[in-house]
Order: C-alpha cells, then sequence, then structure tokens
C-alpha cells in the first residue's frame, strides 16, 4: 500500500489529480486540514476499518 499526501493547492492539485487518473489509481476524497491537524489519523482509521471488517479486534491478531 503506498500513501500520497496532497496538497490542496489549486495550482498543484489538478496536476496530481490527472497523474492519479493515468495511473488509475483511486483517490481517496479528504477535507482540507488545518496545520495542528494529523493526516495520519485518517489512515489509522481506514486501516482498523478493514481489521474490523476481516473479523480481528486488535494488532495482536496480526502476529
Amino acid at each position: 500500500m503506498r500513501v500520497c499526501q496532497q496538497v490542496n493547492h489549486p495550482k498543484t492539485r489538478w496536476k496530481s489529480l490527472n497523474w492519479f487518473q493515468r495511473k488509475k489509481t483511486k483517490v481517496p476524497v479528504y477535507l482540507s486540514y488545518s496545520s495542528d491537524s494529523n493526516p495520519m489519523e485518517n489512515l489509522w482509521k481506514e486501516f482498523m476499518i478493514k481489521l474490523c471488517q476481516r473479523g480481528l479486534q486488535s494488532f495482536q491478531c496480526l502476529k
């Protein structure tokens, strides 16, 4: 799995979206973040959702 953090600046946003489309990559839509928020929180949330969907309760189950 690869994680790319996007910048929502209008000048660069269309270039990155175009690149993702050419690579046929799904792009999750996230709202803009304030400077004090942590974008990794969303990644952990998605990871935990996938764990729960597979019936795993914690990281200990992965060992």
